[in-house]
């Protein structure tokens, strides 16, 4: 149903209110993607023709009809599970917010919506608190750094963003192994960086050994792979270094092709 200000409200029995707050403080991203299968076609109505009025209606005043409609729906749900996880880390204890991924999870989605100043206060709060009370170097607290650097690298603080990178990377060097997936995940992202800030020798060991690594662990073929593979043909092509950027471009698109199928946007 619709509030006073327009906006989508949704009313929970309080078990379900109860498993949804459970559910937020777990896992707010797999929340999100059980809302992503929300489909309007299979809503049903009290009433078999009121359920025939409301299909003619979508398809009457939308452009593409139920196409729409889901993903008005989908967004509007997707905010709602947001606010809903606002709500509860506000509820949690500091130790329970520290044991809780939530802060995190709220901070990308921010992050992700270009709400940049939110996102950097729950990151920034999660980083305090979980350095308090594990240490700076616990993985907890790392995850929370490498994400308030990736909000910091989109508000344009690159010399923030390096910085804290950087930290990451060799904690976890000397925790996981050069080869550990958390590693590389670190090595490519200030791979990224680099190349952002036009700093293409540093960027191209980063990259390079963040590919190295991912075929060795992961696989040629892997999404991870795939993606590191494509940022350092698009790094080399910057350096001019046409012929290996041609290579490993084919090879990106080939592969994610192969995995992914023809028609999916990441092959294109």
């Amino acid at each position: 149903q619709r509030g006073e200000d327009n906006r989508l409200v949704i009313g929970l029995p309080v078990h379900e209110r109860q498993q949804l707050a459970a559910g937020l403080q777990t896992d707010l991203v797999r929340v999100q993607r059980l809302i992503g299968n929300v489909d309007g076609e299979n809503a049903q109505a009290s009433m078999p023709s009121d359920r025939e009025k409301i299909f003619l209606a979508v398809r009457r005043m939308l452009p593409h009809g139920f196409r729409d409609l889901n993903a008005a729906v989908k967004a509007a749900l997707r905010e709602w599970t947001y606010e809903a996880g606002v709500q509860r880390l506000a509820e949690l204890s500091a130790i329970e917010r520290c044991e809780s991924n939530l802060a995190v999870m709220l901070g990308q989605y921010c992050e992700d919506h270009g709400r940049y100043t939110l996102a950097e206060t729950l990151l920034q709060d999660a980083v305090a608190e979980r350095t308090a009370s594990f240490g700076r170097q616990d993985q907890r607290t790392l995850q929370a750094m490498a994400q308030l650097a990736s909000v910091w690298e989109g508000m344009d603080r690159y010399g923030q963003a390096e910085t804290l990178m950087s930290e990451v990377i060799d904690s976890n060097r000397r925790q996981l192994g050069d080869c550990h997936p958390r590693t590389l995940e670190a090595l490519a992202n200030i791979g990224l960086l680099h190349r952002k800030m036009a700093e293409y020798d540093r960027a191209k060991p980063e990259l390079l050994e963040a590919v190295t690594g991912r075929r060795e662990v992961l696989g040629d073929n892997d999404p991870d792979t795939l993606q590191s593979i494509s940022l350092l043909g698009a790094l080399l092509a910057s350096m001019e270094e046409y012929e290996r950027a041609e290579a490993l471009m084919k090879e990106a698109v080939d592969g994610r092709r192969q995995v992914l199928g023809e028609e999916l946007p990441l092959t294109l």
